[in-house]
């Protein structure tokens, strides 16, 4: 079978073709498409990350929760402040809650969620928790080796001491302190203790600029942290919260 042909003049030629002006206009027409796509893309992916982290907090919330009831309204603890990536026990012999086992888990906050949260319980092999890690956070954290227990990346913080009102109050630690600080100043408080608990944060999204605002400057995750808020807004700063009612909101502040 012969094979088709085309006729060569000019005209044919001409539609086959195109100028080097044209190839230029497409060219600058991709650019300006990408140079608007390009923006709403990274924001759609960085709402995707908020929203990751908003269900890490729900996640917490359901299994603190869960933990109060399951221990006569106690919260769980006693855990620092920073919210370990990682978990594991370090007295395997002591029972859990034991004044004198106070060091039990170092201070880890998610080694005694575990059951309510579908991860291994703690033992002496040191696992990390997904539900501890912002996505957000997570691709910022400074470029460090971390060392556990204590000096890993963090990116969730919860507070040391706020207001109880009413009355005029302050209410130190309610998770507790692993330092060996007495009860009860050093145990894990009870939910029931809060008075506000819808206005009152537990956790929030950890960053540099909050620790040095709250005036905290030798916690050992200091350096393992991201530099500034990471949903967005700096200053007024955008955080996740999870509140003492179990709530999850997101607000900003001016640090």
């Amino acid at each position: 079978m012969r094979r088709p042909t085309f006729p060569r003049d000019s005209k044919c030629r001409g539609l086959l073709a195109f100028t080097l002006i044209e190839l230029l206009v497409v060219v600058a027409i991709i650019a300006i498409l990408a140079a608007l796509l390009l923006p709403a893309l990274a924001r759609a992916k960085q709402k995707a990350h908020q929203a990751n982290c908003i269900s890490n907090l729900k996640q917490f919330a359901y299994a603190i929760s869960m933990y109060t009831q399951d221990y006569r309204d106690s919260l769980p603890g006693p855990a620092w402040t920073g919210i370990f990536f990682t978990y594991y026990d370090k007295r395997p012999a002591a029972e859990s809650g034991d004044p004198a086992a106070f060091d039990k888990y170092d201070g880890s906050l998610v080694a005694q969620l575990t059951a309510y949260l579908a991860l291994p319980p703690p033992s002496s092999l040191v696992r990390t928790a997904a539900v501890t890690i912002c996505p957000a956070s997570y691709k910022v954290l400074p470029k460090l080796t971390a060392s556990p227990p204590l000096y890993v990346p963090i990116s969730y913080f919860s507070q040391s001491s706020f207001t109880n009102e009413p009355p005029n109050v302050v209410l130190q630690y309610p998770f507790g302190r692993p330092d060996g600080t007495p009860p009860p100043l050093g145990a894990p408080k009870k939910i029931s203790m809060i008075r506000n608990p819808s206005d009152t944060w537990a956790l929030t999204d950890c960053d540099y600029q909050l620790m040095t605002n709250f005036g905290i400057s030798s916690a050992t995750y200091m350096d393992y942290v991201a530099r500034q808020p990471v949903h967005g807004s700096k200053t007024p700063a955008l955080r996740n919260y999870m509140y003492f009612d179990w709530s999850v909101r997101s607000r900003k502040t001016k640090y």
